[in-house]
């Protein structure tokens, strides 16, 4: 499954990893990583090109919401 980001029409970004319905996603305060949260029970840290850093793993069930405190250095989920 992926995450599309779209202006005015146009594909400016692809986030893939997760395999199951996206429920938030959102930026660091720089602006540089994207956290994302989805019903397959992880947590995605991508940066801005859309690149996979990291996926947060062992939660029980679907996440409704992640987010990142002090750039990528701490993650909530």
């Amino acid at each position: 499954m992926s995450t599309q980001i779209q202006m005015e029409g146009k594909e400016l970004v692809v986030f893939k990893g997760h395999t199951k319905g996206l429920k938030a996603a959102n930026f660091s305060n720089d602006g540089h990583y994207i956290i994302s949260s989805s019903a397959d029970s992880s947590a995605n840290l991508y940066d801005s090109t859309g690149t996979l850093l990291r996926k947060f793993k062992g939660h029980l069930g679907s996440l409704t919401n992640a987010f990142l405190i002090n750039s990528k250095k701490i993650a909530i989920t």
